[in-house]
Order: structure tokens, then C-alpha cells, then sequence
């Protein structure tokens, strides 16, 4: 069987869609006898892995040059490549006019065609219309929003959720044949480990030894809600609910925000750059992190002593990642 994906939210970058998209295409080549076709947008229309498991990228400009997502423009070269590699099963990892190509394809050919929803996208319509619109323009948005998925979804075999709370919206939405799919855990990367570890790495991250972390790794952008997180933070710190320290490891558009925030909002902020040419800022109050990004990486994942869940690391090849680390509360248990 030959098995299709194919997704706009994909960049060299990182990206959540992306760790599930390299987790699926290895599972498939190490356990299966399966071929896959992954087609994710490029600069240029190209393959550029063969055999078992191939990637063909699909001509398309950029969207955001942080993270570097693009939009897959080229269809007929997608449509091309569809009729030529003949899958068997189409997944489209977004409901954009790129899945809407391939339904139209499988239904014609007689594959099938699913798709997974990673990502509630009208809450990104929503930003823009709001901004422009204002508040009245929510309700005609979802309406929309709402008409074209059940659309989309009525050609399709499925849609696969990973979030109960999004099952629940898009089932008031009347989308069909809604499935649940948690991401699961891999347990290879996620496990627990001995409290000399988590001491361990805790001094290394130069973090205290009690307390708790809150760790946020991943894009600093609107998409991401990276401004309610700065704003719950600040609340948690003015409600003084205990010794928190807050870790956000990412880059992306709110940068400056982000930057911002851990300059006003407390005496003991931590700042570092990991990567080339790095720099560190920090307060007297912790010894700065040391360590390359590879460390942070793979420590952070092995569970660790950070007790909240951790994403994927964006890699960046011209200068690394970015941390910050904020204290929350003045270690006072209430």
C-alpha cells in the first residue's frame, strides 16, 4: 500500500505537524512493508527523496520568514505528482485549498482520502477579521468556516482529531466522521528519570533545585496564544500563587514580546542565546544555562525535572534558539 500526506503547516524549521509527519514515515519504513509519498510546499517543485519513502516538495512563497511556512501554489505540479504516484490513501494535514485538490483526486481515482486536524484554522481567520471587522464579524466567520469543513469532510473517510475539545466544536459544526486520534507519547525521548537526573539537569539549565517549571517550547507568534501565556504568567506572578519559574524556549515574530516581558516583569529573569556567536544575560539571582542546544534538547526531553510537557525544539540553522527563563512568586506556599 502506498500512503500519502500532504500539509501546508510544514517547515524546515520544526513544527508539531512536522515531528508527527518524520515519527509517521519512520514508523512506516522500520515496521512496515508500506511505501510513503510526503508532499510538503518548497521553493521549487522537486523530488527530493526517493525510494520507500518519498518527499516531494511542491513550488509555493513563503508565509512567515521565521517559521517559514509556505503556501503550496503549484497544483497542477501537486496533481501531477498525485496521478503519477497513484497512493492508495490520502492524509491531508490541513483543510486548506491543497486538501480540497486531493479529495477531488481520490474520490475520482478511488483512493482514499482522510484528514487530520491539527489545528483549529479559523482562529486565524479570526484574528484578521476581528482586527478589521470587529467583534460582529465572529458568528458569519464560523458560519463560513463551518460550511466549507463539512464540505470538505462529506468527499472524505474521516477526519482525525487529536483534541477532544476540538471533536466537540466541530461536532456542534456538523463535520461527519469525526475520529479520535491522541498524538501519544514516545517513550524512547519521554520517561522518567532519577531525582539525581533531574538534579542534574536543573543545575546545568542553571533552574533551582525546588519549585516547579513551566515550559513552553515553540514558536513565539499570535498562532501559538503567545501573548495569553505572557499575560497568565503575569497574573500567576501578581497572584503570588507559589514558587513557579517559567521556561520558554522558541523564537518567532513575538520575539520582542517576549523579550520585552522577561525585562519588566521581574529582577530575577533569566536571558540566554544558545548557538554561534551567542551571548548571555543574566541576574544575579541564577547562574546562567550553559550548554549547546542539543543539550537543552534532549535533556529537557528526558523528562527531567521540567514537569510540564515539552513540544519540539525549533532548530535554526543561522544561530540557534532562544530561552528565557521568568520567576513566578516569591517562593511562598499559600
Amino acid at each position: 500500500m502506498k500512503i500519502c500526506d500532504l500539509t501546508q503547516m510544514y517547515s524546515s524549521q520544526g513544527g508539531g505537524v512536522r515531528s508527527y509527519l518524520l515519527a509517521k514515515r519512520r514508523y512506516i519504513r522500520e515496521r512496515t512493508s508500506h511505501e510513503h509519498l510526503l508532499i510538503v510546499p518548497g521553493s521549487r517543485t522537486e523530488q527530493v527523496e526517493g525510494g520507500r519513502t518519498q518527499v516531494w516538495t511542491v513550488r509555493g512563497p513563503l508565509v512567515n520568514r521565521t517559521s517559514r511556512y509556505r503556501w503550496m501554489l503549484d497544483l497542477p505540479a501537486l496533481l501531477q505528482i498525485l496521478y503519477s504516484e497513484r497512493p492508495h490513501v490520502v492524509e491531508s494535514g490541513d483543510p486548506y485549498h491543497a486538501a480540497l485538490v486531493a479529495r477531488n483526486w481520490a474520490n475520482r481515482r478511488g483512493s482514499k482520502f482522510y484528514m487530520f486536524y491539527h489545528s483549529h484554522f479559523p482562529d486565524a481567520i479570526l484574528r484578521t477579521v476581528l482586527k478589521f471587522a470587529g467583534g460582529w464579524a465572529r458568528s458569519v466567520t464560523e458560519q463560513l468556516a463551518g460550511d466549507y469543513l463539512r464540505h470538505l469532510a462529506a468527499g472524505g473517510g474521516g477526519v482525525f482529531v487529536g483534541s477532544r475539545h476540538l471533536i466537540n466544536i466541530l461536532s456542534q459544526w456538523g463535520v461527519p466522521r469525526l475520529l479520535h486520534l491522541p498524538l501519544g507519547v514516545d517513550t524512547e525521548i519521554f520517561q522518567p528519570v532519577t531525582a539525581e537526573r533531574k538534579r542534574e539537569l536543573r543545575q546545568k539549565l542553571g533552574l533551582p533545585q525546588d519549585g516547579k517549571v513551566l515550559l513552553y517550547v515553540g514558536r513565539f507568534s499570535p498562532d501559538k496564544d503567545t501573548a495569553l501565556l505572557l499575560r497568565t504568567w503575569k497574573l500567576v506572578e501578581e497572584l503570588d500563587a507559589g514558587n513557579w519559574v517559567g521556561v520558554m524556549v522558541g523564537d518567532g515574530q513575538m520575539r520582542d514580546a517576549v523579550d520585552g516581558f522577561v525585562r519588566k516583569s521581574s529582577p530575577s529573569s533569566i536571558f540566554k542565546k544558545l548557538g554561534r556567536n551567542s551571548r548571555v544575560a543574566s541576574s544575579s539571582r541564577y547562574s546562567p544555562p550553559s550548554g549547546p542546544l542539543g543539550n537543552v534538547r534532549s535533556s529537557a526531553a528526558r523528562g527531567s525535572g521540567l514537569r510540564d510537557s515539552c513540544s519540539g525544539i525549533p532548530r535554526r540553522s543561522n544561530g540557534g534558539a532562544v530561552v528565557r527563563c521568568h520567576r513566578l512568586g516569591n517562593g511562598k506556599e499559600r
